[in-house]
């Protein structure tokens, strides 16, 4: 579930990281991680698309990232999203810097 509509909020997001945020080398470039799933079972329903955002150097670009997902999640608001902006690299890349949050956003 909900996998075409993470796909589609990821490659926004990656479009205006190169907007904002220029990266001449690859490796050191903001990278957009997504999860999505859920489950419904009659009236109930879990779940949702999960967004990672991992090298964002400025505040500002964050709060871009999150008008983004605001603007995008309106078009489909039965999807419930979160976003989490770090302006540190992902673990993987540097498993000895703790992960710095920027930006944390739940639209429902």
């Amino acid at each position: 579930m909900y996998a075409a509509e993470a796909q589609r909020y990821s490659q926004s997001l990656t479009q205006e990281l190169e907007r904002l945020q220029p990266c001449p080398e690859r490796t050191s470039c903001p990278r957009v991680l997504w999860e999505a799933g859920g489950w419904k079972i009659g009236p109930f329903t879990s779940g949702g698309v999960h967004l990672k955002v991992y090298s964002v150097k400025e505040p500002s670009v964050a709060e871009v990232l999150g008008e983004q997902c605001k603007q995008l999640h309106a078009q489909a608001p039965q999807v419930p999203l979160s976003l989490v902006v770090y302006s540190s690299a992902h673990p993987a890349e540097s498993p000895a810097q703790k992960p710095v949050v920027m930006l944390d956003v739940q639209f429902r």
